[in-house]
This record gives structure tokens, sequence and C-alpha cells, in this order.
């Protein structure tokens, strides 16, 4: 019964943070891509298509 309330609110956190967890993560992969001068597209664009989930 506890792994299920677990895993419920951890299902709720997923939900409630999504849009800033995807945020900084296209901020740390843009910032990366401009340090190393790398094309991060793709993975932004995954981070996007998240984020609008």
């Amino acid at each position: 019964m506890k792994k299920i309330i677990g895993l419920i609110i951890c299902l709720a956190l997923v939900v409630i943070l999504k849009n800033p967890i995807s945020i900084g993560m296209m901020y740390v992969f843009d910032f990366i891509g401009n340090t190393f001068n790398i094309t991060t597209v793709e993975v932004i664009d995954f981070l996007n298509e998240i984020y609008y989930l």
C-alpha cells in the first residue's frame, strides 16, 4: 500500500513540475550548446514537445 501511495505522489509531482523541469533542462542544454559550440536543436525541440503535452 505504501508503494502505491509513493508512486501516486511521484506521478503527481512529475505532472505538476513537468513544465519547470522542461524549461530548466532547455536552459541547461542551451548553455551547454553555446559553451561547447554544438547543436542542441533536437534536444531542445524534444523538451519543447514535452513542455506542451
